[in-house]
């Protein structure tokens, strides 16, 4: 394996985030909600890795879960386990849900990106947590590259 995965990862990490941009700019969830934080977290996989991006965001409209299924934006599946999902393509897929039971305005909103390659590190004795940094440090290059401009300044 060599540095040509690292190169694959990145060319799909790319093509996640302009599937991102263009859902979160047809779908506009930022007209009714408010982002707060965003968290990054990598989990390398002996065959991959999964890539979860999740912001908490504030309602403004308690009837959110009525537009997450309005067609044809933002056409949400039901949900699956309290988490509304929407597959963007065959890497990535967008996902929001409720953790909050008494609190109906509060809400996460991300998505997830899971490929089957392994990140390639030229340290032969590279940790997980090494490659879950690599990875992020990747992902970091992809946001600065396509950046929203419309939104907080804490991307998502």
């Amino acid at each position: 394996m060599s540095s040509v995965a690292n190169d694959v990862i990145n060319s799909r990490l790319r093509e996640s985030r302009r599937v991102v941009l263009k859902f979160l700019n047809n779908a506009r969830p930022f007209k009714l909600m408010t982002l707060k934080a965003v968290k990054r977290e990598c989990h390398v996989f002996p065959q991959g890795f999964k890539l979860r991006i999740i912001g908490e965001v504030q309602s403004m409209d308690p009837t959110v879960d009525k537009w997450l299924l309005k067609q044809p934006w933002p056409a949400f599946r039901l949900k699956h386990d309290g988490v509304y999902h929407k597959k963007l393509n065959e890497n990535t897929t967008m996902v929001l849900f409720n953790d909050y039971a008494n609190m109906p305005l509060r809400w996460k909103i991300g998505y997830e990106i899971q490929l089957p390659i392994r990140p390639w590190s030229s340290n032969p004795t590279a940790t997980t947590l090494e490659l879950e940094n690599l990875v992020l440090k990747l992902w970091h290059q992809c946001m600065d590259e396509q950046r929203t401009y419309e939104w907080h300044r804490r991307q998502l």
